[in-house]
């Protein structure tokens, strides 16, 4: 079993720390220190079935995840829908817009779309906006 690893602070939860993060050539990405022995656990056992498993992503600082997000908000990045498809955030109102882009990863690094959600169940904002129409589109 892992040994258990102290909770986070907010410097570590927002990425404006590195404390817990290290470099190691074997994982090929900064990664949390708690994952690097799992890490090669898993690449062992893959590579005894014929797998090569690469890391593709670990720990983004803040600004990195920053530019992601921004770059996203002002359409320089495309976002998707459930389906995969392209979602038009010009037409979409604040809070809607922010569920479109939590919704889904996009890319992995090779440019490939990833097609990875993550479960995000907001609550109403009732401030009048189309988010409730854009929930049935997305």
């Amino acid at each position: 079993m892992a040994p258990r690893t102290p909770p986070f602070d907010a410097l570590q939860l927002t990425g404006r720390s590195r404390v817990h993060i290290v470099d190691r050539p074997e994982v090929g990405r900064p990664v949390h220190v708690a994952m690097v022995a799992p890490w090669q656990r898993l690449v062992r056992a893959a590579a005894r079935e014929g797998l090569q498993l690469t890391a593709v992503s670990g720990f983004r600082d803040f600004a990195a995840q920053e530019a992601i997000w921004n770059a996203k908000w002002r359409g320089e990045r495309p976002v998707l829908d459930r389906a995969g498809q392209p979602v038009d955030l010009a037409r979409l109102g604040p809070a809607a817009r922010v569920r479109a882009i939590l919704a889904w990863s996009l890319t992995d690094p090779r440019g490939k779309v990833a097609k990875r959600s993550i479960t995000f169940n907001p609550s109403s904002d009732g401030g009048g906006d189309d988010a409730d129409d854009a929930d049935r589109d997305l």
